[in-house]
C-alpha cells in the first residue's frame, strides 16, 4: 500500500469547512471545545493556518515513516477559498485520513479527532440533510 502527501487543496477544503462549521453552526460547540483542548484557539485569526500546517505535517510525518525516510516537507500553502461541498470535504478528509495512516500518527490526538469527530459530523450532517432521512419513520 502506497502513502504520498496530500494536495494543498485537499486539507485547505478540510480546514476551510471546518472553520465554516465552527463560525456558523451552534451545534459546533463540542468540536469547538474539543479543538480547544488540543491547543487550537478558535478566536486566534491565525487558527486555520496553524490547523492546515499541523495536518499537513501529520500527512509527512505519516509518509516519512512508511518509506523510512526523514525529509522534512515544507512546501504547503493554506489559502481560504470558497467552502466545498459536505460530500466534497468527507472525500478531501477520507483521503487524507488514509494517507496519515502509517507508523504513529494514528495514535496522534488531532488525527483522531478527524476520524473519530469532525468524520462523524460530517458524516451525520450529508444524513440529516437528505429528504429520504426527513421522509423515514420515527419508530
Amino acid at each position: 500500500m502506497s502513502a504520498y502527501i496530500v494536495e494543498d487543496k485537499t486539507i485547505n477544503r478540510i480546514v476551510n469547512r471546518l472553520v465554516f462549521e465552527t463560525s456558523n453552526n451552534p451545534n459546533f460547540d463540542s468540536l469547538k471545545e474539543q479543538l480547544s483542548k488540543l491547543g487550537y484557539d478558535l478566536s486566534d485569526e491565525s487558527f486555520p493556518r496553524k490547523l492546515a500546517k499541523d495536518m499537513f505535517a501529520l500527512n509527512v510525518g505519516a509518509v516519512n515513516q512508511r518509506y523510512n525516510e526523514k525529509e522534512e516537507a515544507t512546501k504547503f500553502n493554506y489559502s481560504q477559498g470558497p467552502i466545498a461541498s459536505l460530500i466534497q470535504t468527507l472525500k478531501s478528509l477520507d483521503c487524507w485520513i488514509y494517507q496519515c495512516t502509517k507508523g504513529d500518527v494514528p495514535e496522534n490526538d488531532l488525527y483522531k479527532f478527524f476520524t473519530d469527530t469532525f468524520r462523524n459530523y460530517l458524516l451525520k450532517k450529508i444524513v440529516y440533510d437528505l429528504p429520504e432521512y426527513d421522509r423515514a419513520e420515527w419508530v
